[in-house]
């Protein structure tokens, strides 16, 4: 082992080797000097050099400040700021209870967990209302197709909204018979003038044509306007069936949609010439007024397929003298 002043000669001697653009050397405190090592990065406490305890022994910086200057410290790690108006996440056992079937709220759990938010979310609503007390679960719809006791009132709305939606149940079971014998006399088995086999005995009373944003509303016209003319030229076949003609209905409504903006579009006949009448837009789901708008036109059109267009279609392509109250 070395004496305190050799280690002392031998501690001065590796400071003084070092090149002089990595140390400050500061006033010396009882012959030995002060070390400020300059580096872009810190270092840890594991990685930081130390000089030797005894001639036989390599250098570490810990040495250096522990031999140097007994009071000094070493700066610890530069503690992470926390964001204060940044979006929280729930706690860990909250996002745990989370169904795994609902696929919206996983997704919704990580979009939160991995961005910042200056407004208001839904996270911090549900923060807000204390879940560690009042703890919020999860369930899918789904399960209500399995065990019906579970939400007795939300079951029933459900399957009427997934009846309807899949087309079950829209044609009232006496007009079975008139459908059938239409599809017949078409010669091409359906009631429509496209050969979609779920659509065959569900006469389209809307049309919606879709693209995106950056596409050109030109060419959405000119499908929409296209797909109507062959819907009013099958109608006018079915009806001359019946020895009927179209000149009841007054219009075919049409929405086109193009990215966030929804547009109404309708085409009318007169003799063998269809017009197409563009486009007005109706909202876009950029904003809530806009959704509204569109929300509200949808549902206009169902009362117009219920009160103008089942009605006239009843009468002159089925073949029903009598309109049932029913459509």
């Amino acid at each position: 082992m070395c004496s305190n002043i050799d280690c002392r000669e031998r501690i001065k001697e590796w400071l003084l080797a070092l090149p002089s653009d990595t140390l400050d050397l500061a006033t010396p405190t009882d012959g030995v000097a002060l070390l400020a090592i300059k580096t872009s990065k810190k270092r840890s406490l594991e990685e930081a050099l130390t000089p030797p305890l005894s001639l036989h022994e390599p250098c570490t910086a810990t040495s250096v400040f522990r031999m140097a200057d007994p009071t000094a410290t070493i700066t610890p790690k530069k503690r992470r700021l926390v964001d204060l108006d940044a979006t929280p996440c729930g706690p860990a056992e909250i996002l745990a209870s989370i169904d795994s079937a609902s696929q919206t709220g996983s997704i919704a759990t990580t979009s939160t967990r991995t961005s910042a938010s200056r407004k208001s979310s839904p996270t911090k609503q549900l923060m807000s209302l204390e879940l560690a007390n009042d703890p919020l679960h999860f369930a899918s719809l789904d399960i209500l197709e399995i065990d019906p006791s579970a939400a007795p009132g939300l079951r029933d709305v459900y399957l009427d909204i997934t009846g309807f939606a899949s087309g079950v149940n829209v044609i009232p079971k006496n007009h079975h018979d008139a459908i059938r014998r239409t599809r017949n006399l078409s010669g091409r088995d359906t009631l429509n003038h496209t050969p979609s086999f779920l659509l065959r005995d569900k006469p389209i009373s809307l049309s919606i044509e879709c693209k995106k944003r950056d596409r050109g509303l030109d060419n959405a016209d000119l499908q929409i306007s296209s797909w109507h003319a062959a819907q009013w030229r099958y109608l006018l076949m079915l009806c001359r069936k019946t020895g009927a003609d179209v000149s009841g209905l007054p219009f075919l409504p049409g929405l086109i949609v193009s990215g966030a903006e929804w547009y109404f579009v309708a085409t009318t006949r007169a003799g063998n010439k269809t017009t197409l009448w563009t486009r007005r837009c109706i909202g876009a789901t950029t904003n809530v007024v806009g959704t509204y708008q569109i929300i509200r036109t949808i549902q206009y059109f169902s009362w117009w397929t219920q009160t103008v267009y089942w009605p006239w279609f009843q009468e002159k392509v089925l073949g029903l003298v009598e309109a049932d109250d029913e459509g």
